[in-house]
Parts: C-alpha cells; sequence; structure tokens
C-alpha cells in the first residue's frame, strides 16, 4: 500500500495508541512503526517543519512509500482505528486515513458540518 507523508505520520500515532495488544501482536506493531518511519534522506528531502504543533514539510518531496501489510497487521490497524473513532472526536482530515483501511468513520461518529466547512 502506498502511504503518502500524511498517512505514515497518521500511521505511527494511531499505533502508538495501541495499549492492550496480545504479546504477539507487539512485534508486528513495532515492525508497522518503523516501516512508516522516516530515513535521514526522507528527512532532508521532506524538510518537515513544526508550527504551533502542525507538521508541514515539502509536498514536491512527498513520492510515498511502499508500505505491506499483512492480514493481522491490517486487522490490528483496523480495530485500534475503531477503538480510537470511538474514543474521542477526530479532526476531518482523518476521514480519508479511515477510508484507506475500509473502516467507516461515518459509522463510528458522525461529522458535524463545521467540521467539513472550510
Amino acid at each position: 500500500m502506498l502511504l503518502k507523508v500524511k498517512d505514515r505520520l497518521l500511521l505511527m500515532y494511531l499505533l502508538g495508541t495501541i495499549k492492550n495488544a496480545l504479546v504477539f501482536h507487539w512485534g508486528i506493531i513495532r515492525k508497522m512503526n518503523e516501516d512508516a518511519t522516516f530515513s535521514e534522506d526522507d528527512l532532508a528531502a521532506l524538510h518537515f517543519e513544526s508550527n504551533n504543533g502542525v507538521m508541514k514539510w515539502n509536498p514536491d518531496a512527498d513520492t510515498g512509500k511502499e508500505i505491506e501489510f499483512g492480514e493481522v497487521g491490517l486487522s490490528i490497524i483496523r480495530q485500534a482505528l475503531q477503538d480510537l473513532g470511538k474514543a474521542k472526536p477526530l479532526p476531518f482530515e482523518w476521514v480519508a486515513f479511515f477510508e484507506l483501511f475500509g473502516v467507516d468513520i461515518l459509522a463510528l461518529q458522525p461529522i458535524e458540518k463545521e467540521q467539513c466547512d472550510g
């Protein structure tokens, strides 16, 4: 699956929210997190900047990274998305990430009209 910078950042955040995984899933979670991280070359090309907690990067350098997920990994991600979606309201930016992994965020929490206006 080709993940852009935003997707990789959201995946790393999501994986960090997992607290009660089965002991033999931790190796899979760690591997997915390692696959999503950024190399020194990525960091140099993307020119990450943080402004008041908002990450920005060079969109021209965002060519994406191919990350392979097995069925167990996808199951872990989908469960974590469902748990996150039920736990707290999420910004509109998460919708595409949920869809990428086949989880219907609107079934978990309705998006308010104000969140969609721009």
